[in-house]
């Protein structure tokens, strides 16, 4: 017998816990440059030499580009609240979360960093933008399914 989650539960999941995560970059956004940037003070978990094309996703950037790249994860965290392409968005967010930890949070390991981005890679492959998400609304005209 198999039991399933009703989706406004799942949705309303999605919605609570995007909500989080945009509050908690946001609490990072003032301090990013110090955190993130090649201007701060900041040790990557892995130094590698190999190519230009691999070492950019090693070092941190510049201060401008710091902003810009945490901009687009503030954006990503959005559309995946609102549930507009929430896989695509959820894929990118992990992308984010696992180059900021091994920039800067892997000095202090938390399980809350890595619940976040395990609940994440999870959203990566359910249905929770099946109601009461930007993607239902604009293809079938109401919120939900």
């Amino acid at each position: 017998m198999k039991t399933y989650a009703p989706h406004q539960l799942l949705a309303l999941f999605r919605i609570l816990f995007g909500i989080v995560l945009i509050v908690v970059w946001a609490i990072y956004l003032p301090h990013a440059g110090k955190l993130f940037s090649d201007v701060g003070t900041v040790v990557p978990l892995y130094v590698m030499d190999i190519h230009p094309w691999i070492d950019i996703f090693f070092v941190p950037f510049s201060w401008g580009w710091t902003y810009i790249v945490y901009i687009l994860a503030l954006s990503s965290l959005v559309l995946f609240t609102l549930g507009w392409d929430m896989k695509t968005n959820a894929i990118s967010i992990s992308v984010y979360m696992l180059y900021y930890y091994q920039l800067s949070f892997y000095h202090t390991p938390s399980l809350f960093h890595q619940a976040l981005l395990f609940l994440i890679i999870a959203f990566a492959f359910s249905e929770a933008d099946n109601t009461f998400s930007l993607r239902i609304k604009v293809e079938k005209g109401t919120w939900t399914a």
